[in-house]
């Protein structure tokens, strides 16, 4: 019982060392070393190595000699019953130019993780022939092949009706839109407009805020005076269609000469434009009883010169 189990130890340990000192080995290999023009040919690379060793994969060219490259799979690593590892990679190759044409030899570097020993592999070339596709001249030229026929699919045969089905709905949206904007236009035209307010109620519905703004109690009396006068221009140029906003004070006064209105009421005009003038223009500082009056005298104007009101037509016979 001994023996065998010395004898069991001793072969194990023989192949363990074996193992071990097993180096590392990578071989490429062609499907074919013959193919015509065009065709595939599928270059595999085998390398065999410890689960100490780590390879540097070589990164692969877009050409390796003659041949392009169509296509690199990723490198595939399967474990041995021996306990190494295979590393499979395949690369797909074509060729477009006839002869021997030869794979170059590719570099693999590896490193011992344990030792820390470095080494490198380097393959040996690979000769393929590559022919030039037979032609036989003896046979007749062949026509070009007609045609084949394909069944419609689903989607071909629903198309035109898809299409037919997309305008008609474009066209009934226009149409909606069409409408509606033709009614809201209608209603927009028959609806009734409110008439504007006549240059009076404008005026003093200015004036409400304009005291209301109380400029001139926080000492803004240019402002003050402006928006007044402006208020007053605009309501002549409406009432009068004189053009007061654009002209002076003295444009403004000769303008009424051929206007009946009583002299008062163009007093207390004149007089309020003159003071605006210096306070604009002139940096015056009125009193407080001025600015009162002022606003009092716009007020005055506007209401002594507005249109009279058609009195209601009386019915002056006498009754029975």
């Amino acid at each position: 019982m001994m023996r065998c189990f010395f004898f069991l130890t001793v072969v194990f340990f023989t192949n363990f060392g074996r193992a071990q000192a097993q180096p590392p080995a990578v071989n490429i290999s062609p499907n074919t070393t013959l193919m015509q023009i065009g065709d595939a040919l599928v270059l595999t690379i085998d390398a065999t190595c410890l689960p100490d060793i780590h390879f540097d994969w070589p990164q692969i060219p877009d050409t390796l000699g003659g041949f392009e490259v169509t296509g690199v799979l990723k490198p595939d690593t399967v474990k041995t019953p021996e306990g190494a590892l295979h590393i499979t990679q395949k690369i797909n190759l074509t060729a477009f130019d006839a002869g021997q044409l030869a794979l170059p030899p590719l570099n693999f570097n590896y490193r011992n993780t344990q030792t820390g020993s470095t080494g490198s592999i380097r393959t040996s070339p690979v000769v393929v022939t590559v022919r030039e596709p037979e032609v036989d001249t003896l046979s007749e030229m062949k026509d070009i092949a007609p045609p084949v026929d394909l069944p419609l699919t689903l989607w071909e045969r629903l198309r035109p009706f898809a299409i037919a089905l997309a305008v008609l709905l474009l066209l009934a949206l226009l149409w909606w839109w069409w409408k509606k904007r033709s009614i809201r236009q209608t209603t927009t035209e028959t609806r009734p407009q409110a008439p504007p307010l006549p240059p009076y109620e404008v005026a003093l519905n200015r004036l409400k805020l304009l005291e209301q703004a109380k400029y001139w109690q926080q000492e803004q009396e240019k402002l003050y005076y402006s928006e007044l006068t402006d208020i007053l221009r605009q309501y002549i140029e409406g009432r009068y269609q004189i053009q007061a906003p654009e002209m002076t004070t003295d444009e403004t006064m000769a303008a009424f000469r051929n206007i009946a209105i009583e002299g008062p009421v163009l007093e207390k005009l004149r007089k309020l434009l003159e003071l605006a003038d210096l306070v604009k223009f002139a940096k015056a500082k009125p009193l407080v009883e001025q600015h009162l009056q002022a606003f009092t005298d716009a007020g005055y104007f506007i209401r002594a010169t507005k249109p009279a009101e058609e009195a209601p037509t009386q019915n002056t016979e006498n009754p029975i």
